[in-house]
Formats: structure tokens, C-alpha cells, sequence
């Protein structure tokens, strides 16, 4: 069989034919079945089984894999500064729904000024006796989701209190029970 490693120990070009070549990047994605990957290069699902056990092809899947394993860390949400600007612009969203809630003159509720209250026209009763009443509340969903938005960010910057760092009075005390070897008779506190 011609698909035997130089003695040097690297695959031969002319070995990474275009059949090869795709289907060893189909296999590295991992998106499809192999049945598909071998429809695609047009070779028996045999052909692919065997191109799989190769160790060099192996190696090569774990390099692609790799590199995408990279650039999927390079981009987006994988990186803190992404997942930091999306938060604050999902802050800033909500804060000019907020500010144009404030802005809005048409209600003359107490506390609508604040941009905390949403409005909603809701339908009392039923036939002909129904009426369409306004409602007013505080969009707790709103006021959450700031503050859930907030909390990521701190957690992002490391900037929440740790539950095992005690504040005393102008010292920082860390605490941190340890057993000794093979003892778990430490009774615990709280």
C-alpha cells in the first residue's frame, strides 16, 4: 500500500490528496455523522474507518481540533473583555429603556418618573361590562436583570467578597481549615 510513512516520519504531499484532506477536517469539526463525511469525499465508510486508525491522520485531527479549540477562545464570549462589552451594553440597553420610561409624560402615576414602572392595559371583566383598566407596576424582570447583569461583571473582575475572607475591624483575615492527614473528625463551624 502506498500510504506508509517516509522513513523521515512525515507524510508524503502527494499522501494529503483532496478526499484526504476533507474528510480528515470533517472529522476534526466533528459537525456530522461519518456516514455523511463519507458521502461528501465519495469513499466507503470502510475507507474512512481505516483512514481514521492512521496515526499520523489521528495526529492531524488533534491538531485541527486544537487550532479550533483556539480560535473558538480567541473570539466572541470566550474572552472576558467580549463578555464584559456585551454586558455592559445589554446595561446600557436596559438603562434607556429605563430612561425613556422616565421620559414618558403621558402617565402621571407616582413612582413612573423613576422609569422602574412598566404600564400595561389590562381588561376587567367580560361581554359588554368589560373595561380596560390601566395597571402599573415595578418591573422587577427589568431591576433583575441589572443586577444579575452587574454581579457577572463583578464575578468577571473578581471584585465580589469571597466567603472565606472575614473582614475584621482593620485586618483582613482569610480562613482556612485544613485536616491533618487522615483525620475528617475537624467538627465543622455554622
Amino acid at each position: 500500500m502506498t500510504d506508509l510513512l517516509p522513513a523521515s516520519g512525515s507524510v508524503k504531499v502527494s499522501w494529503w490528496n483532496r478526499p484526504r484532506s476533507l474528510a480528515v477536517q470533517l472529522i476534526a469539526e466533528d459537525d456530522i455523522p461519518d456516514r455523511e463525511i463519507s458521502l461528501r469525499v465519495k469513499k466507503s465508510e470502510k475507507w474512512l474507518n481505516e483512514l481514521k486508525r492512521k496515526p499520523w491522520v489521528r495526529e492531524r485531527i488533534s491538531e485541527i481540533r486544537q487550532a479550533i479549540s483556539d480560535a473558538v477562545l480567541q473570539e466572541g464570549i470566550a474572552v472576558k473583555v467580549n463578555r464584559i462589552q456585551d454586558a455592559q451594553q445589554d446595561y446600557d440597553r436596559l438603562g434607556a429603556v429605563i430612561d425613556a420610561r422616565a421620559a414618558d409624560m403621558r402617565y402621571d402615576e407616582p413612582g413612573y418618573s423613576t422609569g422602574l414602572m412598566s404600564h400595561k392595559l389590562r381588561q376587567v371583566g367580560a361581554g359588554k361590562s368589560a373595561v380596560i383598566v390601566d395597571e402599573y407596576e415595578v418591573d422587577t424582570v427589568l431591576v433583575a436583570e441589572r443586577r444579575t447583569l452587574r454581579r457577572a461583571v463583578a464575578e468577571e473582575l473578581a471584585q465580589l467578597p469571597r466567603p472565606d475572607v472575614h473582614v475584621g475591624d482593620k485586618n483582613v483575615f482569610i480562613l482556612e481549615v485544613v485536616a491533618p492527614s487522615g483525620h475528617s473528625d475537624i467538627p465543622k463551624l455554622g
